[in-house]
């Protein structure tokens, strides 16, 4: 047993012989004196505050052999002797250990694994109390807030002080203090991860800067559509319709944006939220006539013959697969006679564009990932991910990380920055994203053929061909681009 556990040993049993004890009034006087004493005699590595305070309380309490205090102000001035060890011992010790390695995704770095635990589970208890709460229909809703380390610092004092008491209270060492404080975290924060799973999940749409860079994406393919003379005007008449206030919406958005900049505003965030979902719908309702001007550009594989021009969204395979089937999601690029980016495999689909199916469009690599419930939560709930846009029927989302997508980039303007990316680029990277999901109603991802672009990947058409026709895209015409071997080829 170290000196600071014997001294502890001390105090406790001295306080515990006034538990049943009337009080006097040099209880008073010795308040005095111990708030006096409390300033600055204790240190980490000098204990003898502690034996001032026990000399005290033994020679102001105890007169031939005889406690005189009752339990209330025994409970008081134990407290006290809690609170000064807590303050003047016990959180110098905490500030030792915390190290913190990277301010923008807090590590602690300690070479003692039992603060090293505490911390980790601290800072998932904080990050929970500050990014999750219950919306008004009781359902939980996800912030986008960024622990800081002020935040580790500025409550440890609390978790310190509780530590203290299991400390003085338990008559426990130190080491078993911090554990026992530590798994109290741990359960509270499977208590938390428990009611997120079995909860209704508010969509989360990401960080503020995400979702300002977002909205002025689809701010910017909606005044594409309006000034492409090559778009004829009936296809025009719902972006014209919502255009003057989709453009009042972002100009809020960028305001709140800034407003969330050097604060943590739950409402405000929650008004960027509902501003940013109006344009989304806005975006919905002008993706029909989106559909139209690609079903126009897109060539239909039936009518197809080989030599000539093309446009297909394909989806290819780089493992070989020996049954068709319908498919949760699906990420094609566009290839056209004027550059084929497929970035991997030689055979797979040809789908057809259908708006109920499209979760949204990048003329580059959009980064889309699938995550479930469980993954996101587990994963410490990444500012960066959204969790807003079901895939499939299992209650899996997808988030993109290329924050310029949207449902309304137009064929044009996809092929034209296909073709600079991957000049741009030397080919490499140069492909495009429509990323597909079954519908809201389970509408399948529409498939309307198959295709290959050399024998090998023919051969691998033949056990899922049936009721297809395979096509051949010959990989010579136009500008190929192969990511693998990073070759291009201009015809």
């Amino acid at each position: 047993m170290n000196n600071i556990d014997m001294l502890k040993e001390k105090i406790i049993n001295v306080l515990n012989q006034y538990q049943k004890r009337e009080y006097t009034k040099e209880f008073e006087a010795l308040l005095d004196e111990l708030n006096q004493l409390s300033g600055s005699y204790i240190t980490t590595q000098n204990n003898s505050f502690l034996n001032k305070m026990f000399n005290f309380i033994r020679t102001k309490f105890i007169k031939q052999n005889e406690p005189i205090i009752n339990i209330e102000k025994y409970n008081e001035i134990k407290n006290k002797v809690i609170k000064l060890y807590s303050d003047k011992v016990l959180k110098e010790k905490f500030i030792k250990q915390l190290e913190i390695r990277n301010k923008d995704f807090i590590i602690f770095n300690s070479n003692n694994n039992v603060y090293n635990k505490f911390f980790s589970q601290y800072k998932k208890y904080q990050e929970e109390k500050i990014r999750l709460k219950t919306s008004s229909n009781g359902n939980i809703e996800i912030f986008p807030w960024k622990i800081e380390e002020n935040d580790i610092k500025s409550s440890l004092n609390e978790e310190v002080l509780k530590i203290s008491e299991l400390f003085f209270s338990n008559n426990i060492t130190e080491e078993e203090a911090i554990n026992q404080r530590t798994t109290y975290l741990e359960q509270k924060n499977e208590a938390v991860r428990n009611t997120f799973l079995q909860s209704d999940i508010e969509p989360y749409y990401g960080t503020p800067e995400f979702i300002c860079e977002r909205s002025e994406y689809i701010l910017e393919c909606m005044n594409k559509i309006i000034s492409d003379k090559e778009i004829k005007e009936e296809n025009k008449i719902t972006t014209r319709q919502y255009i003057e206030e989709a453009k009042k919406i972002v100009s809020e958005i960028n305001k709140y944006k800034e407003d969330l900049e050097n604060c943590r505003d739950y409402d405000i965030y929650l008004k960027l939220k509902v501003n940013f979902e109006k344009l989304l719908s806005f975006e919905n309702m002008i993706s029909k006539d989106i559909e139209q001007i690609w079903n126009e550009f897109l060539t239909d594989p039936k009518e197809y013959k080989e030599g000539e021009p093309y446009a297909f969204l394909v989806h290819a395979y780089s493992e070989k697969i020996n049954e068709l089937r319908p498919m949760n999601k699906c990420c094609c690029t566009l290839v056209t006679e004027k550059c084929m980016p497929i970035p991997y495999g030689d055979y797979g689909v040809i789908c057809g564009f259908d708006s109920v199916n499209i979760g949204t469009m990048c003329t580059e690599d959009a980064g889309s990932w699938i995550c479930s419930k469980e993954e996101f939560f587990d994963r410490d709930m990444p500012r960066e991910w959204q969790f807003a846009e079901d895939v499939g029927d299992k209650g899996e989302k997808v988030w993109y990380e290329n924050a310029r997508v949207s449902k309304l980039i137009l064929p044009t303007t996809m092929e034209k920055e296909m073709i600079e990316n991957n000049i741009h680029n030397d080919g490499f990277r140069a492909y495009t994203e429509i990323f597909m999901s079954k519908g809201k109603n389970g509408e399948n991802i529409p498939v309307q053929e198959l295709f290959y672009t050399k024998q090998s990947g023919k051969n691998k058409t033949e056990p899922i061909k049936k009721n297809y026709h395979p096509i051949m895209i010959d990989p010579s015409k136009g500008t190929i681009v192969k990511f693998m071997d990073k070759e291009i080829k201009d015809r």
